[in-house]
């Protein structure tokens, strides 16, 4: 498999908004206000398609972390790269914050 990737900026925008399509906040997190932010490693290929993901720093709660792996499972694929020659590796943010707006 590929390394760590050096991958375009705007590439790793249109992932992070992907993933934004597919983030669920759970209710009862909400109501808490339950707050972390997930860091995760996946391993993508050229089509897009998740190999493998792990957590690299979990949020601190367990709901929230089901809901990272949820969000992981549903917003698999991930959009392909216009230039990619093997599975490469990224790192992601997933943050839960509520905010004061």
């Amino acid at each position: 498999m590929g390394g760590d990737s050096l991958l375009p900026p705007s590439y790793l925008q249109k992932l992070l908004i992907h993933l934004q399509n597919y983030k669920y906040y759970p209710p009862f997190a909400l109501r808490r206000h339950i707050m972390g932010e997930a860091k995760i490693k996946m391993t993508l290929d050229c089509q897009g398609q998740v190999k493998k993901y792990r957590f690299v720093q979990k949020t601190g709660s367990q709901l929230l972390d089901q809901a990272v792996q949820e969000m992981m499972k549903q917003a698999n694929p991930f959009p392909a790269p216009k230039v990619c020659h093997m599975a490469f590796n990224v790192v992601v943010p997933i943050e839960f914050k509520i905010s004061d707006a």
